[in-house]
């Protein structure tokens, strides 16, 4: 090889491996997938990313839905729990996984919070069957058939995910609340993988609760007449703290040893343990009407 070509092929070589290189980097922020699958589906399509992208989707789909099926049945006891409030509506779901490692994978996470938004969606779809306060418990099955924004199935989601993390991977539960507008519905989940706030975004943690509150009477002294909204994550995290079992009944007399009480209107509130939390709702001018408490991995163990 003459000196000129040799100088030519390396420069051209070093030129594709520049191109190619920033084609891997593209690709794989954009499909997620691995670097070594990247490169496959590149080299492939001679660096034609649109090509690649849609060749690694469709591999993906197969091999998820074939390791889908061969993870089918191993133990699923982690996982996180997802809410999603907004307006007059609320979605609590529980999604489960086999190790505490893959519910710390973001790509998981984002399951969850897409699983959670799709369930608040059907939510808005459904019109409240009582005066005050619908809920709708949802099957695992149910919730399979549901498609979310991107148009896949949510079952089409999991065995994706499945293919990329490669543990088996189930929607364990739901529930659904819609509430005419005297109602708020309250979410809260503990701990909080995403530490912000925001009413329009699913919000992930190992437990994670819903409850619907009403204004019955003018507020009293309770911190300041706080808002019916913050009342109600207050409660949120009484009952992630101490698990009631039912509301109870105003009026009631308390259990004698307090770490027994299963009543939420008789047990000691948690931010406040000088108050019970009847006392607490009766000083906001509130009552409860309904909540849901999860706890991941629950309903797992349960049936051990």
């Amino acid at each position: 090889m003459l000196f000129q070509d040799f100088c030519r092929f390396f420069h051209t070589t070093g030129r594709w491996r520049a191109i190619n290189k920033s084609a891997l980097a593209k690709l794989r922020k954009t499909t997620g997938y691995s670097f070594t699958n990247c490169k496959k589906a590149l080299d492939k399509f001679e660096g034609n990313i649109e090509k690649a992208e849609e060749w690694l989707r469709t591999q993906a789909q197969e091999q998820g839905w074939a390791k889908a099926a061969h993870v089918q049945g191993r133990k699923t006891v982690h996982g996180l729990i997802g809410i999603h409030t907004i307006n007059n509506m609320a979605a609590i779901v529980e999604v489960n996984c086999e190790t505490d490692f893959v519910a710390k994978n973001i790509q998981f996470q984002e399951l969850v919070k897409t699983v959670t938004t799709t369930c608040l969606h059907h939510t808005w779809m459904k019109e409240p069957y009582s005066e005050y306060l619908s809920k709708l418990n949802l099957s695992p099955t149910e919730l399979g058939t549901f498609h979310s924004s991107c148009g896949k199935s949510l079952l089409e989601s999991i065995a994706l995910t499945i293919g990329h993390l490669g543990e088996n991977i189930v929607i364990k539960r739901a529930v659904c609340m819609k509430s005419q507008n005297d109602v708020v519905i309250a979410g809260y989940t503990h701990p909080i993988i995403d530490p912000i706030y925001q009413a329009d975004v699913a919000m992930i943690g190992k437990y994670g609760t819903l409850v619907a509150v009403r204004q019955t009477s003018e507020p009293a002294l309770y911190k300041k007449q706080i808002s019916l909204e913050q009342l109600g994550r207050d409660l949120c995290q009484h009952i992630i703290g101490m698990n009631p079992l039912n509301i109870g009944q105003q009026g009631e007399s308390p259990s004698s040893d307090p770490e027994a009480e299963t009543r939420m209107l008789q047990q000691e509130f948690l931010l406040d343990p000088q108050l019970l939390v009847a006392d607490l709702l009766f000083q906001a001018g509130a009552e409860v009407l309904d909540f849901v408490r999860f706890e991941c991995g629950e309903a797992a163990l349960e049936k051990d």
